[in-house]
Formats: structure tokens, C-alpha cells, sequence
């Protein structure tokens, strides 16, 4: 197998979860590199569901799974993934699943610092920003750390600042009050770590660590030999979070995430340089966002919600509706760009079946709105075509007007959530 990145092309939730699955296979180890749990992915196998936050899909194959130092890890989501898939048969040993030492830790002060300061761009609430301050502040708590001295002296020094925070974004005390207690109301898992005056109580947030330690410390190692040695062999498989335009640097800011989606991050977050083969990216056959920022082609109407049945589109990680509209082509330019895509693989081709008429955005116009160009549709469900040419003639052909309008090969076609619901147009050699 050669070495292989995978890259959202879009806003995230393209499907990335059960193409890296797919592909994991024939790796020797599957790398995430990003991002922490405010990403999803949903797996069908053989019937099966798999909902994971953190771990990459490969754990799933039994494959080697590395979470990469450029993440940010909630070790209590940490915990309860390990638990889960345990429960749901996967075994998970520190053989099978590594935390790098340098990725940083997400804190229970993480996620009530973004209940307060995220609403604006519409966060999914999971501490991602406010542990990527941290880091870039140079006072983030890595995996290592916790056995580290000093430990909970630092942990005190992150309380003081934060608490700060609160006082000046909620500053008379009936706000704060009511502000903390909503947010604990909403996430009961948080009230343990608040005090009587509705601030954040570091010694609660020490001990809770230190208890809780134990079940995570064993899977906590320096993973890049492990990673150069899969590179070396061309069998390292790595995953992205979210998708390219919610990259820090290259998306619609200041609405995106706050790491490097795309190529760019992979290198830093695995820690070792990977020549990829192949670079794919994961492209749904129409469009989806979460949460608040530019989407020049969503269908705010009885078509988008529409999409939004068929095609499930509802956060894994959060629940939230998922914004929908039409394929944008100048979006999926940006991102081949960006990431230096060669290979896309395409998703939920099977929502659109039942439609006349399918709608691409190929340009913009002077004042930056869409240009549609109609395509054919096929009404027909496709969720059994096994191959190419068991695809309706409309349906090829709208995969090939698109293949052709990016000068991109789409070399996969996924007609179904199952690992089984793909088809194969052009192997990775």
C-alpha cells in the first residue's frame, strides 16, 4: 500500500471515517493528526455502528492507531471511546492504540472557557480553541505532563488565568452565576469542577486527573519511530478532522477550526515528514456546514431539508442539523490547491437518486453568487451497484462531468454508509 493522506474537502463530514476505514486494510498504521473530539465519525460494518471522536476508523481493522501530537486529546472522552469499542468487541491495548507524549490535553477548564466565548462562530463546544491557545501560549498540559513535577502548580497558575477569562467576559456576579450554571446545566459532567462562588476550582481538576490517569497512561509513548518506520514501508495511512475550508490558515475565517485541516498540519501533527502518494480527498456529492459562516450554495428551503433526511446530516459529535446546498466546485478548487489533492473520493452519491435535477455551482458571478449548471439526474436507488458500469448512465456521467470540470481523478464512489457500499474506479497502487 502506498502512503496515503485523507483530507475533508469541504466544511468536515464528508464521510472521511469510513473511506479511512476502507483503506486501513492494507496499512500498517493509521495516524490522526488534528483536531480533537469535535470531530465524527460514523461507521457502518456489516450493520454495525461505530461512532468515534478521537481514534482514527482504523482501529476498527485492528490496525495500529496513533493520535498524533498535533491533537488535542479530552482525556475523559479518551477514556469513554476505550470503554465503548471495548464494550462493542475491539480490543484496545497499548499496542493497538498510542497518545503521542506531546499531544496536548484538553481540561475540563477548556470546555467552559468555549461554552462562553464559542457562541459566536458556532463551536461545537469541546474545548478545541481555547487547549490550542493554550499550546500556542505555551502553557498547554501535554500527554507527558502528567507525570511531570510541578504539575499541579501549572494546572493552578491555567485556573487563575481562566478565571480571570470569566470575570471579564461575564462581569457582574448574577451573569456569572447564571452563565456557569447553564453551561453545567447543559453539561452536567462539568458542575463537579465549579466551585460556590461559579468558579472553576483547580484542586477538582488536578484530582480528577490524577484519578484519573490510570486508565490512560499506558497508552502514552513518543509514536514517531512507529510512524517513520510505517512511512518507510509506504503503509501509513493518515486521517484529517473536519475538512480543508475549516482550516485555520486556508478556510472561511474567522469561522473555521483552529488547526491546520489540510497537508500542512499532517506534517506537523505526525512529527515526521511523509512523501504521500496518494493525497485523496473526500468530496459529498452536495455540500454540508456546521454551525455559523459563509455558504454561498445552501438550500435554505424544503430542498435542504430534504437533503438533510436522506442523507442523516446531523452532527455525530454534537446532534446539530447540518447546513445543506448544492456542490460547489470553486470550494473544491480552493481545497486541491491547498492540499495538493490527486485522488478524490466522493460520498453519498446515493442521497441524490431520487432527483431530476441536480444543480453544480461552477463559478461565481461578478457579485460572487453562484453559477449553477444543471446535470441530469437518474432516479433510480444505487445503493447496490457494485460497479462503475452498474451506475445509472446520468449518474456516471454527473461523476465524470465533475471528475473532469476539477482535472481530478474521483477514484472511489461510496454508494452507502456500509464499508461494503463502495466502488472501486481507479485502485491505489
Amino acid at each position: 500500500m502506498p502512503n496515503i493522506i485523507v483530507v475533508g474537502a469541504q466544511w468536515g463530514d464528508e464521510g472521511k471515517g469510513k473511506i479511512v476505514d476502507f483503506l486501513s486494510n492494507d496499512a500498517t498504521v493509521v495516524v490522526r493528526y488534528q483536531g480533537g473530539a469535535n470531530a465524527g465519525h460514523t461507521l457502518m460494518i456489516n450493520g454495525n455502528k461505530y461512532v468515534l471522536h478521537l481514534i482514527p476508523s482504523g482501529i476498527i481493522s485492528g490496525k495500529v492507531c496513533v493520535l498524533g501530537q498535533g491533537m488535542v486529546v479530552d482525556y475523559n472522552e479518551f477514556i469513554n471511546e476505550i470503554k465503548a469499542l471495548s464494550e462493542k468487541g475491539i480490543s484496545i491495548t497499548p499496542e493497538t492504540l498510542i497518545l503521542d507524549e506531546n499531544a496536548h490535553l484538553i481540561m475540563p477548564y477548556h470546555l467552559i472557557i468555549d461554552a462562553i466565548t464559542g457562541k459566536e462562530i458556532g463551536t461545537t463546544g469541546r474545548g478545541i480553541g481555547p487547549a490550542y491557545i493554550d499550546k500556542i501560549a505555551r502553557k498547554g498540559i501535554r500527554a507527558k505532563d502528567v507525570e511531570s513535577a510541578g504539575l499541579e502548580e501549572r494546572i493552578n497558575k491555567n485556573v487563575r488565568y481562566r478565571n480571570h477569562q470569566i470575570n471579564f467576559y461575564l462581569t457582574d456576579e448574577a451573569t456569572r452565576r447564571e452563565t456557569i450554571r447553564t453551561i453545567c446545566r447543559k453539561n452536567p459532567f462539568l458542575e463537579q469542577f465549579i466551585d460556590n462562588n461559579c468558579y472553576i476550582d483547580a484542586k477538582k481538576i488536578y484530582d480528577d486527573l490524577m484519578e484519573k490517569k490510570s486508565l490512560f497512561n499506558a497508552f502514552i509513548r513518543d509514536s514517531k519511530p512507529i510512524l517513520a518506520e510505517a512511512a518507510r514501508n509506504s503503509s501509513l495511512l493518515a486521517e484529517g478532522a473536519q475538512g480543508i475550508m475549516l482550516d485555520v490558515d486556508n478556510g472561511t475565517y474567522p469561522y473555521v477550526t483552529s488547526s491546520n485541516t489540510g497537508i500542512g498540519g499532517a506534517l506537523n501533527g505526525i512529527g515526521v515528514y511523509v512523501d504521500f502518494d496518494y493525497r485523496i480527498g473526500i468530496v459529498k456529492a452536495y455540500t454540508t456546514r456546521v454551525g455559523e459562516g459563509p455558504f454561498l450554495t445552501e438550500l435554505n428551503n424544503q430542498m435542504g431539508e430534504e437533503l438533510r433526511q436522506k442523507g442523516s446530516e446531523f452532527g455525530a459529535t454534537t446532534g446539530r442539523p447540518r447546513r445543506c446546498g448544492w456542490l460547489d466546485l470553486e470550494v473544491l478548487k480552493k481545497s486541491i490547491l491547498a492540499s495538493g489533492i490527486n485522488y478524490i473520493a466522493m460520498t453519498k452519491i446515493d442521497v441524490l437518486g431520487d432527483l431530476n435535477s441536480i444543480p453544480i455551482c461552477v463559478a461565481y458571478d461578478i457579485e460572487g453568487q453562484p453559477i449553477y449548471e444543471p446535470q441530469q439526474g437518474w432516479n433510480q436507488d444505487i445503493s447496490n451497484a457494485k460497479t462503475f458500469d452498474e451506475l445509472p448512465t446520468n449518474c456516471q456521467r454527473y461523476i465524470r462531468k465533475i471528475e473532469e470540470l476539477l482535472k481530478t481523478k474521483i477514484g472511489i464512489v461510496s454508494v452507502g454508509a456500509d464499508r461494503e457500499q463502495t466502488i472501486i474506479l481507479e485502485e491505489l497502487k
